[in-house]
């Protein structure tokens, strides 16, 4: 999804305010709001596959895949945002100041847009490595089979690996599972 940033610096209870007033969804980044676009066919299969092939492995008595409808809060980071998906393990926690805002995400994955390419491999990676449960954020290209997963290693640090190809597997360490890259990709037309 694309960002339209708001210049003023906004405090939190205007963006829930502001967040109220519009037909769509907006992030709040350490006292900026960013309107966000609509998506790209490829962005919306990408993330719908990504869904799928995750939410197929997972034992759904601990954890689910949520959609981008779920809002997450990351309040070391002062920011509210929409990722294109979040996996979350055991009950789901709920901000007691806001009962729509997620705490605990285990997993995070972003496709990548043009206009939101920057923002999600900088600003809110480094935003997403100060949630306490967070134990891997995966960066999906949409206009090649490219996947970079950030994650948080045996020695406790967080630490980097790029798979691509389409014959590549996604090894998401602290789910116990692999996704295939030909599984992400499937039906996506490329150059399009």
């Amino acid at each position: 999804m694309g960002y339209a940033e708001k210049k003023a610096k906004s405090t939190v209870e205007e963006y829930f305010t502001y967040l109220e007033s519009i037909e769509g969804k907006a992030e709040y980044l350490d006292g900026v709001i960013y309107d966000m676009a609509g998506s790209s066919p490829n962005h919306s299969l990408i993330t719908m596959n990504c869904g799928i092939a995750i939410g197929k492995q997972l034992d759904v008595n601990t954890c689910r895949v949520y959609s981008n409808d779920l809002h997450v809060g990351i309040d070391l980071a002062n920011s509210y945002v929409f990722p294109d998906l979040t996996v979350a393990c055991g009950d789901l926690e709920l901000s007691t100041s806001n009962p729509n805002i997620a705490k605990n995400p285990q997993v995070i994955v972003e496709v990548l847009s043009a206009s939101t390419l920057d923002i999600d491999r900088t600003s809110k990676l480094i935003r997403y490595m100060q949630i306490p449960t967070l134990r891997e954020y995966m960066l999906v290209e949409q206009d090649k089979p490219q996947v970079d997963v950030c994650f948080i290693n045996a020695q406790g640090v967080w630490d980097f690996e790029r798979i691509e190809g389409l014959e590549g597997e996604i090894q998401i360490r602290s789910l116990s599972i692999s996704v295939s890259m030909s599984e992400i990709y499937g039906f996506v037309r490329f150059g399009k």
